[in-house]
């Protein structure tokens, strides 16, 4: 990561993807980039899944554009990314990181959709995120004139057909899009991610307009990396933005590709569940191995109805992750462990039984409740001072299983809770401001801190005037 000069900043992101951004701590994308060398969504890691040779994609709304950067390098050649953004300023960065990336196989499109064609006022935000067209009379503080055109008058003029994907991120544009799309809709059978959650305000109303054009919704379920369909009865997650929708053909398509659930099918389980998949998960993970030895003779010691709860749910979970089950199986599992978990801990909760279910709540996307296990997890933490664990557990999050605790469990432990709430409870530390500095400096004296959180507190300071 560098400057080109004092106003840009070029830096690499997922797949060695090159990006130009303003030089600015103040500004959304510019932050991030430097904290997680990446956007924050989760559903980026399943976009680029997602993306194959040849495909041909559309990005409305595509900012300093991370998705349609990462899109461009999945595609290839013979695919093609077709990226809408409105703002002249926008614009420029985003020609000049595909300039850099050597992409020719992105468009770049300086226009806004809705649901006619002409001119209209963007009104402009520091951060560009926020840019939004203004439709009631009145001036913004800063605006520009730009283009307008609708989707369906743009894809027939340029010939744009087989597209197999769309981003709709358009800061409450969506549903004017929609309607002057609804022709490529029909023809066309794309998977389409959408923004459902404006500010803070969520928008089921997208989800029926949808529904009115044959598609369904669906949510990433992220431990999985698959989707499953949206219920929209439910009160969803305070911090899901974002839902994907489709026709019946592209979620066959998807649910053979093993990227898609719709519809849960019971587990074939051993009744007494006397399998070692647990056991074999463990034993990979490196965390665990200097544990294996006590939890054996502690499962040989402790009452075989007590350990048979819990040694079900770590079965479950473990057969979620086994990829040679279909889509819906391995949802169907991790639902399972995770209602296995929840009787487990309310009948007898303890540290470890705390971190394992606070891992399956955030895998299965539940990212407030989460929160709520891991403070209780915290609580027991601060309580106890452990020194080893008595039990088969799984940390709070993946990247702990790989680092190995040696004779410091009590630190390790602390650094799996902190970390882990450091990049739930908030998309970024530009959110929180100084307010997470304590919980950074509390984990960067464990010794377990990840460079994403070193790189959390050197920017809260550098943006607040505490270091240069």
């Amino acid at each position: 990561m560098r400057s080109i000069d004092q106003k840009d900043l070029i830096a690499k992101i997922h797949g060695d993807v090159v990006v130009v951004v303003p030089n600015s701590l103040d500004l959304i994308t510019s932050y991030v980039v430097r904290e997680q060398e990446d956007w924050f969504e989760d559903e980026i890691k399943f976009v680029r899944e997602l993306m194959q040779p040849g495909m041909r994609v559309i990005d409305i709304g595509a900012n300093y554009g991370l998705y349609a950067l990462s899109m461009a390098s999945k595609v290839g050649a013979n695919g093609h990314v077709w990226a809408f953004e409105p703002a002249s300023s926008t614009v420029s960065f985003l020609k000049r990181s595909i300039e850099l990336n050597k992409f020719i196989n992105t468009t770049v499109i300086q226009c806004a959709l809705s649901n006619r064609s002409g001119t209209a006022k963007l009104s402009l935000d520091q951060n560009s995120e926020l840019n939004m067209l203004c439709h009631e009379n009145g001036s913004a503080l800063k605006s520009e004139d730009v283009s307008l055109t609708t989707l369906d008058r743009y894809t027939l003029e340029h010939r744009c057909e087989q597209i197999e994907f769309v981003k709709l991120d358009a800061e409450g544009e969506e549903s004017n899009i929609i309607n002057g799309g609804a022709a490529f809709f029909a023809k066309e059978s794309p998977l389409v991610m959408y923004e459902f959650k404006h500010v803070m305000q969520v928008n089921l109303a997208l989800i029926r307009q949808f529904e009115d054009l044959g598609y369904r919704s669906y949510r990433l379920i992220p431990g999985l990396n698959l989707l499953v369909p949206f219920d929209s009865t439910e009160a969803p997650d305070a911090y899901l933005i974002n839902l994907f929708c489709c026709k019946n053909d592209r979620a066959q398509l998807l649910e053979k590709w093993g990227m898609l659930a719709n519809s849960q099918t019971d587990m074939a389980l051993p009744r007494e569940f006397n399998g070692s998949l647990w056991q074999n998960l463990l034993e990979s993970k490196s965390f665990a191995k200097s544990m294996l030895g006590n939890w054996s003779k502690q499962i040989a010691e402790q009452p075989m109805a007590r350990w048979m709860d819990l040694k079900k749910a770590l079965e479950l979970y473990t057969l979620a992750h086994d990829l040679k089950q279909s889509p819906a199986s391995r949802y169907a599992a991790l639902k399972a462990s995770h209602g296995q978990l929840e009787t487990v801990c309310k009948e007898s909760p303890n540290l470890g039984r705390l971190c394992t279910f606070a891992r399956i709540s955030w895998e299965l996307g539940e990212r407030v409740k989460t929160l709520e296990i891991m403070a209780q997890a915290m609580d027991l933490c601060t309580k106890q001072r452990p020194t080893t664990l008595d039990e088969p557990f799984l940390p709070v999050s993946q990247r702990f299983d790989d680092i190995n605790p040696e004779n410091r469990f009590g630190a390790w432990i602390v650094a799996s809770l902190l970390d882990h709430g450091e990049s739930l409870q908030s998309y970024s530390s530009y959110y929180t401001g100084k307010g997470s500095l304590r919980n950074l400096e509390g984990l960067l004296r464990t010794g377990f801190a990840s460079p994403e959180m070193k790189r959390r507190r050197q920017l809260i300071q550098m943006r607040y005037g505490l270091q240069s």
